[in-house]
């Protein structure tokens, strides 16, 4: 009975034994491990601060208000004149007509680059036409001129690169033209002299007016500019016959030809 005692006391010394030296392995372990990873942490150094300069964060400023700077827009210049020589060759229906030389005055708004809408005023003279003949005895001389005054308007659209630029226009007007005439004529020696002017009205159509232009700056241009143009008479001509009389438009008045301009503009 003592010995089974014994040998159960010394089982029991023996699992209490086992316990203590697993709890103190496992114990001996865990510290191990916790020294290690201390260890492997102290080892890793964080590394220092990255110093900027002063003439980084200058830098780094002036680009961001560089970023942040609002862009403006260059709005194109509104008004322009312009100024230059005007000239035109109109005819009738007949095939008679005469050139004509003068200057011209031109304003225009412009809403953009391309789109402009303009206001001219043109005067233009003829040559003065000499005739010479003898008729019964009679000797004549005479001479004769036109004037032609015109207010229109219309629009223009323009092509633009840097220095050049290519439009075409149309526009709507009134035209004057002035007949001025004088003749002398001797008859038996006695020389007799008479002077005539008369005037003739004209709805005017520019139909199309093609234009180049060159640019030396922002604001000044020089231009050339080449169109056609018909003038359509408002006086009435009157036809009676027998036991009536029909009045209406002297179409045969009508005039139609060339112009042609040069000049300079000014934008503002």
């Amino acid at each position: 009975m003592k010995g089974k005692q014994l040998h159960y006391i010394t089982l029991l010394t023996m699992e209490r034994t086992m316990k203590k030296l697993c709890a103190l392995a496992i114990g001996i372990i865990s510290v191990n491990t916790f020294a290690d990873s201390n260890l492997r942490i102290d080892t890793k150094q964080t590394p220092p601060p990255m110093q900027v300069t002063t003439q980084e964060q200058q830098y780094a400023v002036a680009q961001n208000e560089q970023a942040y700077q609002p862009q403006t827009y260059q709005q194109a210049n509104q008004f322009s004149i312009a100024a230059g020589y005007s000239g035109s060759d109109l005819k009738d229906s007949e095939g008679y007509g005469e050139k004509g030389n003068g200057f011209f005055i031109n304003g225009a708004y412009h809403f953009d680059d391309s789109v402009n809408v303009w206001l001219e005023f043109d005067k233009q003279k003829t040559s003065d036409i000499n005739a010479e003949f003898s008729d019964s005895g009679v000797d004549v001389k005479a001479k004769a001129s036109y004037d032609l005054t015109e207010i229109a308007m219309g629009v223009q659209y323009k092509w633009n690169s840097e220095r050049l630029y290519a439009g075409i226009g149309t526009g709507l007007g009134f035209s004057r033209l002035k007949y001025n005439a004088d003749a002398n004529a001797v008859i038996d020696g006695v020389s007799y002299s008479e002077s005539e002017s008369e005037t003739y009205d004209y709805y005017t159509w520019r139909v199309a007016d093609l234009e180049l232009g060159a640019k030396f700056n922002q604001n000044l241009s020089a231009f050339a500019n080449v169109g056609y143009k018909l003038l359509l008479s408002l006086e009435t001509d009157t036809e009676c016959g027998y036991s009536y009389c029909v009045s209406g438009r002297a179409e045969d008045m009508d005039l139609d030809g060339v112009t042609y301009k040069a000049g300079l503009r000014y934008s503002f």
